[in-house]
């Protein structure tokens, strides 16, 4: 009896030592699957709290899992004062550009292409982290950061089909034919 009192009071001691859970910045979030179309731009909302008896300055950030299809992730950096309630959380936007991620036949380079979405939809699921940036730690090696929460976040990358355009080609056709037959007219006049 004397052992398990003994363990008890040791992990008691341990525990104190530990950070709280209520120390930590919270994200308060209204999705957790977001449909998006590629080659666009996408912005999501989140609201942060601090509950903390500090300020924190948090921006946002993405999982590993959830990079191949965010590309320029953009997230300001914004400071949460000490004793923000989930109810009065700051809101913070994520936006990011979705890349190409369904097959596209094209005719030259990235032109003349056209999409059928024959393929299934695609998604990627990962996690919204809320990241405590720290100051600069002064050895050149920039700032510190912690994460402080994450969310569950699972994006569906639309595939919206798409015939081939050729107004390109037309365009082009009709622009070689009127400066040929510009240049021909010119030159019989010349004569």
């Amino acid at each position: 009896m004397k052992h398990i009192a003994a363990l008890f009071i040791a992990f008691l001691v341990l525990a104190s030592f530990l950070p709280a859970s209520a120390d930590a910045v919270g994200i308060v979030w209204s999705t957790e699957k977001e449909m998006v179309n590629e080659l666009s731009p996408h912005c999501i909302e989140y609201g942060i709290y601090n509950p903390s008896g500090e300020d924190a300055t948090v921006k946002l950030s993405v999982s590993e899992s959830l990079e191949p299809v965010v590309q320029g992730v953009v997230s300001h950096t914004e400071v949460v004062a000490g004793g923000t309630t989930h109810d009065a959380a700051v809101k913070l936007e994520l936006c990011f550009q979705v890349p190409r991620v369904y097959d596209a036949a094209c005719l030259a380079g990235d032109f003349l292409c056209e999409q059928a979405c024959t393929q299934d939809e695609v998604s990627y699921t990962g996690e919204i982290m809320a990241v405590e940036v720290g100051e600069d730690t002064g050895g050149g090696m920039g700032s510190a950061t912690t994460v402080g929460a994450s969310v569950p976040l699972t994006l569906r990358v639309k595939c919206n089909p798409y015939q081939r355009d050729w107004s390109p080609v037309y365009i082009t056709v009709i622009v070689v034919a009127a400066v040929a037959i510009s240049g021909r007219v010119y030159l019989k006049k010349k004569k």
